[in-house]
């Protein structure tokens, strides 16, 4: 039993392991400017609604009030691994930091700007939240790399933060806008919104 325990956590670690080595890459692809959007029109709604359900068996280990509210039958140009990576990374920091009978929410909407329509993604998470002082670092290339070098130096595999730097660099590159509003012990929420951009992808 000790030898299976002991080859499971190698087993995880070196899942772990793989996905920041991933997680660095893209992080530097997008830095140096090698991510390029291939934009092509995507059932957002659908696509949204099946992210967030393959976090509903996490939702249940943690008794975890996990709802959505997805507005139906949206079709957005879009990179779709690009919009993939940045809800599956603002879910996974949500469960991250949401207590144990915490709450998450995510929306999708399209709403009316004077510059034209923009796709709105909300990840909200109750929780300890994030200070006023932090708040204009979660983002910040240099720190997430600082920390990520410190902690890989220290031997650890764990989250370091890259998922949220990938969020923000992948929202740029689609011409978003990210930000994170917190209340300390409430609610922290992350907003991602997106214009319509031109397809690239003919097929």
């Amino acid at each position: 039993e000790a030898t299976l325990r002991f080859t499971s956590l190698i087993q995880r670690n070196s899942r772990r392991l793989n996905e920041l080595i991933q997680e660095l890459i893209e992080f530097r692809r997008i830095d140096t400017d090698h991510r390029k959007p291939d934009v092509e029109m995507v059932d957002v709604s659908a696509l949204t609604t099946e992210i967030a359900e393959n976090f509903n068996i996490m939702a249940e280990q943690k008794h975890v009030d996990f709802s959505t509210s997805i507005v139906p039958a949206i079709e957005w140009p879009t990179d779709r691994s690009g919009f993939i990576t940045i809800v599956t990374n603002l879910l996974s920091n949500a469960f991250k930091y949401t207590p144990d009978n915490g709450t998450i929410r995510i929306t999708l909407t399209v709403d009316n700007h004077p510059d034209g329509k923009r796709l709105n993604i909300d990840v909200a998470n109750s929780g300890a939240g994030i200070a006023p002082e932090n708040i204009g670092k979660i983002f910040d290339r240099y720190t997430v790399l600082e920390r990520f070098e410190r902690k890989s130096a220290a031997g650890a595999i764990e989250r370091n933060g890259l998922g949220l730097a990938i969020c923000h660099g992948l929202t740029k590159l689609l011409s978003g806008d990210i930000t994170v509003k917190s209340i300390p012990d409430s609610m922290t929420t992350f907003s991602v919104s997106l214009p319509e951009i031109a397809v690239t992808r003919t097929e």
